[in-house]
């Protein structure tokens, strides 16, 4: 599946969820019309896609997790917890669809 769609389906997702989603701020539009004919448009994350659930907290087989207690582990492990599957909110996703900027999801 291509980021874009990861994006729309990530953001449909936890926005109907009501969870807590945030939007990059846009700057106001210029009273200039600028362009730069060196810009190429990429498909690259942008900030809203890129950050924990604040209030991820589940537990799976006696580990409690957060994405708070998941940034104390070693980078190497963390790789291996973020495909960890758990509910939460009645949602059951790998750990890193709940702490996308620690498991460096699409960031």
């Amino acid at each position: 599946m291509n980021m874009m769609k990861m994006k729309l389906l990530y953001s449909l997702f936890f926005c109907a969820m009501s969870i807590p989603c945030a939007v990059a701020p846009m700057p106001a539009p210029s009273d200039i019309p600028s362009s730069d004919i060196n810009h190429i448009p990429t498909t690259a994350p942008t900030r809203w896609w890129c950050r924990d659930i604040k209030t991820f907290d589940a537990t799976q087989n006696d580990i409690r997790w957060t994405c708070e207690i998941l940034r104390n582990y070693p980078s190497s492990e963390i790789i291996k917890m973020c495909e960890v599957v758990v509910t939460f909110d009645q949602k059951t996703l790998p750990i890193k669809f709940w702490c996308t900027e620690t498991c460096q999801f699409y960031c």
